[in-house]
C-alpha cells in the first residue's frame, strides 16, 4: 500500500524499487523481484495470514501466492515439535 493506503501498481512499484537496487550497487538481474519473493516468504514464515500477503503483493489468485510459502526442513520440524501428539515436548 502506498501512502494514500491505496494499491502501488506494480509498474511504479517495479521503478521505486529498481531505483533503489541500483543505488545499493546490486548488478543482478531479477533482484527486484527477488526481493519482492522474499518479502512474501518472510512474512508467510512469520505468521502473517496468506490472504493478506496476496492483497499485498497483488495476487488475484491465492495459488500465485502459495508459491511464495516454501517450507524449510527447520520449519517443518518446529511444527512437528508443538504440535503432533507424540512429539517428545521438552
Amino acid at each position: 500500500m502506498g501512502e494514500t493506503g491505496k494499491r502501488i501498481l506494480s509498474s511504479k512499484l517495479t521503478e521505486l524499487v529498481g531505483e533503489y537496487v541500483r543505488r545499493s550497487g546490486v548488478a543482478d538481474a531479477g533482484a527486484c523481484h527477488l526481493l519482492r519473493h522474499a518479502t512474501g516468504t518472510h512474512m508467510l514464515r512469520n505468521g502473517t495470514d496468506i490472504r493478506y500477503v496476496q492483497e499485498m503483493l497483488g495476487h488475484d489468485d491465492l495459488n500465485t501466492t502459495q508459491r511464495y510459502s516454501h517450507v524449510v526442513i527447520n520449519d517443518l520440524k518446529k511444527v512437528h515439535q508443538q504440535t503432533h501428539p507424540f512429539a517428545n515436548k521438552t
